[in-house]
C-alpha cells in the first residue's frame, strides 16, 4: 500500500459505510462472479450522484442479468450527455453482455444497439 493510499484508506471506507459515496472496484472479467475477479487496487469513487441512487436500488436486489450475461446500465440525469462509459464497456466486454440500457429523462427509444428508457421505467428492468 502506497503512502498516499494509507493516508486516505480509512476516509474512503468511512464515507462508503455512511453511504455518502460508492466505491466501485475494477473487475478483470465481467461475468456472474464479479467479486471473484475483483481487483481491489483499482477503484473509482462516485459521490452524491443521481446514477448512484438508482444503482444502490439495483444492488440491493442483485445484478441485472439475462441468462449468464450482464446488462450494463448507464444513468443520465440531464438531456445533454455522452455515452462514453457504456460504449467502452460494450467494446471491451461485448461477448459477455446482454442488452445495454441507458436510463434518461426522455422517451423510450432503441438506437445504435442501446435501449433508452425513461427513469420512471427503472423498476421494470
Amino acid at each position: 500500500m502506497e503512502a498516499r493510499e494509507k493516508r486516505h484508506h480509512s476516509a474512503f471506507f468511512w464515507l462508503d459505510d455512511a453511504k455518502l459515496l460508492n466505491i466501485c472496484y475494477n473487475t478483470t472479467a465481467p461475468n456472474i462472479g464479479l467479486q471473484l475477479n475483483e481487483d481491489r487496487t483499482i477503484l473509482k469513487c462516485y459521490f452524491c450522484d443521481t446514477g448512484l441512487l438508482i444503482s444502490l436500488a439495483f444492488s440491493s436486489r442483485g445484478i441485472v442479468t439475462s441468462r449468464h450475461n450482464i446488462s450494463p446500465i448507464e444513468v443520465k440525469s440531464s438531456t445533454n450527455y455522452t455515452l462514453t462509459s457504456i460504449k467502452k464497456c460494450i467494446k471491451k466486454f461485448g461477448q459477455y453482455l446482454s442488452t445495454p440500457y441507458v436510463l434518461h429523462t426522455n422517451d423510450v427509444e432503441q438506437k445504435d444497439g442501446l435501449v433508452y428508457l425513461p427513469l420512471y421505467m427503472t423498476p421494470l428492468l
